[in-house]
């Protein structure tokens, strides 16, 4: 009867101990996250601590964190207060991701920390020294879009991860980015040949040689006394709605279709007709301009067919 009781005293303890290692294992870590801490490595209801509570991981992360740097709820050192306490790790890989356009400069970067509430970016004009806050991100927000960049200059760019009441980070950088080369920036060449001609008391009719271009002309600007009237796709244009005895001037420009614009043509002008009273039977005449009535006298009218 002794031996029994010894055995069954013995089996009790092998099964209490045996029980207590497999409860144990719950609060082991995951076998990926033991190799960062190593063996000590165990499960603090907040995150995975190392044997030493000075290192930790998040739970589905990767990343190993200094309670040093990085103070959490369980960390032997460190605090949760001042100092670098609760400051995020710092962002990697800064980079231009696509490639940057002719209007556009695509950010990204990594995000290695947990408790970040934004994300300072940064700019420069490169080696002015002179940097400026382009945008504040929220929280997980790792790209941006600098809309601002200029064409032909070169920028650097930085960003951190920041924490409310806790600090920043340090900053990656990314430096040397500039927007890329417009593939045409050959504008067309100059109309030529342009003249006008006055029609009636509230018309002028205005005619051009076409220019040429590399990629092809789309189009032309009518300009009427400095300002745009309207622009065309053929060699011609009829301005109407006039003020009669009125010298109007022109100039013409030719553009291609990424927006390059050819230097003005030459400026001509022309005086709409002067409005006559006179009209027998069915035919209405008008007056001439003046440099006709010059020549022909002060009875000067214009007949449809000539200036008599």
């Amino acid at each position: 009867m002794g031996k029994v009781n010894f055995y069954l005293i013995l089996f009790f303890i092998i099964f209490s101990l045996f029980f207590y290692a497999e409860n144990s294992d719950a609060d082991s870590c995951p076998a990926a996250i033991a190799s960062l801490l190593g063996s000590g490595c165990h499960d603090m209801g907040s995150a995975y601590f190392n044997g030493e509570m000075t290192q930790y991981v998040n739970y589905g992360g990767t990343v190993v964190y200094s309670c040093s740097t990085n103070y959490l709820s369980g960390c032997s050192s460190g605090s949760s207060t001042g100092g670098g306490g609760g400051v995020p790790a710092t962002p990697s890989n800064l980079r231009s991701d696509p490639a940057p356009a002719a209007t556009a400069i695509y950010l990204a970067w990594n995000d290695n920390s947990y408790n970040e509430d934004k994300f300072n970016l940064e700019r420069e004009v490169a080696n002015s020294a002179n940097w400026a806050t382009l945008t504040q991100t929220g929280p997980n927000i790792i790209s941006y879009t600098d809309l601002t960049a200029i064409s032909a200059t070169t920028y650097n760019y930085r960003v951190q991860a920041c924490l409310s009441g806790y600090g920043c980070s340090e900053y990656v950088y990314l430096t040397g980015v500039s927007l890329s080369a417009p593939s045409d920036i050959q504008p067309p060449s100059t109309p030529t040949g342009f003249s006008a001609y006055a029609i009636s008391s509230s018309q002028i009719n205005l005619f051009w040689t076409a220019s040429s271009d590399n990629a092809g002309v789309s189009g032309y600007k009518i300009y009427r006394n400095e300002s745009l009237r309207d622009q065309v796709t053929v060699l011609s244009f009829s301005d109407t709605g006039l003020n009669s005895n009125t010298s109007y001037g022109y100039y013409v420009r030719a553009f291609d279709a990424t927006g390059n614009e050819s230097s003005p043509s030459s400026i001509v002008s022309a005086i709409t007709y002067s409005v006559s009273a006179t009209t027998t039977g069915t035919t209405t005449s008008t007056s001439c301009p003046s440099s006709i009535a010059n020549l022909l006298g002060s009875g000067c009218h214009d007949m449809g067919s000539a200036y008599f």
